[in-house]
Protein backbone atom coordinates (compact mmCIF):
# COMPACT_ATOMS: atom_id res chain seq x y z
CA UNK A 1 0.00 0.00 0.00
CA UNK A 2 1.24 3.49 -0.92
CA UNK A 3 1.45 5.93 1.93
CA UNK A 4 0.62 9.61 1.41
CA UNK A 5 3.71 11.75 1.76
CA UNK A 6 2.94 15.35 2.83
CA UNK A 7 4.28 18.14 0.64
CA UNK A 8 6.28 21.12 1.87
CA UNK A 9 3.41 23.44 0.97
CA UNK A 10 0.98 21.84 3.38
CA UNK A 11 3.59 21.22 6.09
CA UNK A 12 2.03 17.93 7.07
CA UNK A 13 -1.54 19.23 7.02
CA UNK A 14 -4.20 17.52 4.98
CA UNK A 15 -6.07 20.67 3.80
CA UNK A 16 -6.13 24.44 3.58
CA UNK A 17 -7.24 26.72 6.37
CA UNK A 18 -10.11 29.15 6.01
CA UNK A 19 -7.66 32.06 6.16
CA UNK A 20 -5.64 30.71 3.23
CA UNK A 21 -8.80 30.28 1.17
CA UNK A 22 -10.00 33.82 1.99
CA UNK A 23 -6.64 35.36 1.08
CA UNK A 24 -6.42 33.49 -2.24
CA UNK A 25 -10.02 34.46 -3.04
CA UNK A 26 -9.27 38.13 -2.29
CA UNK A 27 -6.21 38.03 -4.56
CA UNK A 28 -8.24 36.49 -7.39
CA UNK A 29 -11.04 39.05 -6.99
CA UNK A 30 -8.53 41.95 -7.02
CA UNK A 31 -6.94 40.59 -10.18
CA UNK A 32 -10.36 40.20 -11.82
CA UNK A 33 -11.28 43.80 -10.96
CA UNK A 34 -8.03 45.11 -12.45
CA UNK A 35 -8.53 43.05 -15.61
CA UNK A 36 -12.15 44.19 -15.99
CA UNK A 37 -11.14 47.84 -15.60
CA UNK A 38 -8.37 47.43 -18.17
CA UNK A 39 -10.74 45.76 -20.64
CA UNK A 40 -13.25 48.58 -20.19
CA UNK A 41 -10.59 51.19 -20.91
CA UNK A 42 -9.36 49.29 -23.97
CA UNK A 43 -12.88 48.97 -25.37
CA UNK A 44 -13.45 52.74 -24.99
CA UNK A 45 -10.17 53.46 -26.76
CA UNK A 46 -11.09 51.08 -29.57
CA UNK A 47 -14.44 52.82 -30.09
CA UNK A 48 -12.72 56.22 -30.16
CA UNK A 49 -10.12 54.96 -32.64
CA UNK A 50 -12.84 53.57 -34.91
CA UNK A 51 -14.70 56.90 -34.82
CA UNK A 52 -11.50 58.82 -35.59
CA UNK A 53 -10.70 56.51 -38.51
CA UNK A 54 -14.23 56.94 -39.86
CA UNK A 55 -13.94 60.73 -39.50
CA UNK A 56 -10.73 60.64 -41.56
CA UNK A 57 -12.54 58.57 -44.18
CA UNK A 58 -15.37 61.13 -44.32
CA UNK A 59 -12.91 64.00 -44.73
CA UNK A 60 -11.13 62.15 -47.55
CA UNK A 61 -14.48 61.46 -49.19
CA UNK A 62 -15.40 65.16 -48.94
CA UNK A 63 -12.03 66.06 -50.47
CA UNK A 64 -12.68 63.77 -53.42
CA UNK A 65 -16.11 65.37 -53.82
CA UNK A 66 -14.55 68.86 -53.80
CA UNK A 67 -12.07 67.85 -56.52
CA UNK A 68 -14.96 67.64 -58.97
CA UNK A 69 -16.09 71.23 -58.30
CA UNK A 70 -14.56 73.94 -60.54
CA UNK A 71 -12.21 76.31 -58.67
CA UNK A 72 -14.44 79.31 -59.23
CA UNK A 73 -17.43 77.57 -57.67
CA UNK A 74 -15.70 76.51 -54.43
CA UNK A 75 -17.37 78.12 -51.43
CA UNK A 76 -17.27 77.55 -47.69
CA UNK A 77 -19.97 75.30 -46.29
CA UNK A 78 -21.31 75.68 -42.74
CA UNK A 79 -21.30 72.78 -40.33
CA UNK A 80 -23.95 70.26 -41.30
CA UNK A 81 -24.83 66.66 -40.53
CA UNK A 82 -23.20 64.09 -42.79
CA UNK A 83 -25.92 62.29 -44.78
CA UNK A 84 -26.27 58.71 -43.54
CA UNK A 85 -24.05 59.39 -40.51
CA UNK A 86 -26.09 61.35 -37.94
CA UNK A 87 -23.31 61.21 -35.35
CA UNK A 88 -20.88 63.13 -37.59
CA UNK A 89 -20.95 66.73 -38.78
CA UNK A 90 -18.80 68.27 -41.50
CA UNK A 91 -17.85 71.78 -42.55
CA UNK A 92 -15.69 73.18 -45.36
CA UNK A 93 -13.66 76.37 -45.20
CA UNK A 94 -12.33 77.90 -48.43
CA UNK A 95 -9.67 80.65 -48.15
CA UNK A 96 -7.99 82.47 -51.01
CA UNK A 97 -4.41 83.07 -49.92
CA UNK A 98 -3.51 84.94 -53.11
CA UNK A 99 -4.59 84.93 -56.75
CA UNK A 100 -2.84 81.60 -57.34
CA UNK A 101 -3.46 79.72 -54.11
CA UNK A 102 -6.67 78.59 -52.46
CA UNK A 103 -6.69 76.66 -49.21
CA UNK A 104 -9.52 74.23 -48.57
CA UNK A 105 -10.01 72.85 -45.08
CA UNK A 106 -12.56 70.16 -44.39
CA UNK A 107 -13.56 69.26 -40.84
CA UNK A 108 -15.42 66.20 -39.66
CA UNK A 109 -16.51 66.06 -36.04
CA UNK A 110 -18.23 63.52 -33.84
CA UNK A 111 -21.30 64.89 -32.08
Amino acid sequence: MIKHKPTAFLNGKKGLTLLEILISTAVLIAAAVVLADTMSLLLKQQVNAEKAAYAVFLVQEKGEELKTVPWGNLVSQPEAEVPGCPEFSCSVEVRSLNSYTTRIISYSEVK
